[in-house]
C-alpha cells in the first residue's frame, strides 16, 4: 500500500497486478542506489557523483524483464523502451521473441521494436545451422517455433546464401511483419 501524507482509506493506493520485487525493480530505474559518475550537477550546483535514469543498477535479463512487467503494464512507453534498450545486449534471441510474444510488444508492423529487436532475433534463429534446442523452443509456442522451421527449411532449400535483405524480406512475409 502507498499513501500520501495521510493513512487514512482515502488516501491508500493499491497496486495488486503487481509484484512486488517487480515494483522495486521499476522504482530502482527513478531512484538508483548507487552513482554512475563524477560531474558538476547543474541542479544542485556542485561536483559530485549523479546517477541518470540511463544507467540503473539494474544489471540482469530478469531485473530488466520485472521493468519490462510492470512498465507494459502501466503504459510506460519510455521505461518500456529503456527495458529494451538494456535488454538488447544482455538476453538471447529466444528470449527476446517470448518476451515480444508475452508482452504484445511487436503488434504493429512498422514497430521500431519490429526493427530494432524482434527481427534480429528472428534472423539469427533462423539463419543458424542448427535446429531449435527442446528447452528454446519450450519457451516459444507452437506456431512460433514452426515458422522459424518453415524458415530454416526454405533457406536451406535454396541451395544458394542468401543476401541478408532477401532473408529479411522472407522472416517479414513468413511472420506476417510487413
Amino acid at each position: 500500500m502507498f499513501g500520501r501524507s495521510s493513512s487514512s482509506p482515502a488516501h491508500i493506493h493499491r497496486i495488486s497486478d503487481t509484484k512486488r520485487q517487480d515494483f522495486e525493480r521499476l522504482l530502482k530505474v527513478f531512484y538508483p542506489s548507487y552513482a554512475q559518475s563524477t560531474e558538476f550537477c547543474s541542479i544542485c550546483l556542485t561536483s559530485f557523483q549523479c546517477s541518470s535514469l540511463t544507467n540503473p543498477d539494474l544489471i540482469t535479463v530478469e531485473e530488466w524483464t520485472s521493468v519490462l512487467t510492470v512498465a507494459v503494464s502501466w503504459h510506460m512507453d519510455e521505461i518500456i523502451s529503456l527495458a529494451i534498450q538494456k535488454l538488447t545486449p544482455i538476453t538471447p534471441a529466444v528470449d527476446k521473441i517470448a518476451l515480444a510474444k508475452k508482452f504484445g510488444l511487436f503488434v504493429a508492423p512498422n514497430s521500431n521494436h519490429n526493427r530494432d529487436w524482434l527481427l534480429p532475433a528472428l534472423q539469427e534463429l533462423c539463419t543458424r545451422n542448427l535446429p531449435l534446442r527442446l528447452e528454446e523452443a519450450k519457451k516459444l509456442d507452437m506456431w512460433t517455433v514452426l515458422k522459424v522451421w518453415e524458415v530454416q527449411f526454405e533457406l536451406s532449400q535454396s541451395g544458394v546464401a542468401q543476401n541478408v535483405s532477401d532473408v529479411e524480406h522472407l522472416i517479414k512475409r513468413r511472420f506476417g511483419l510487413e
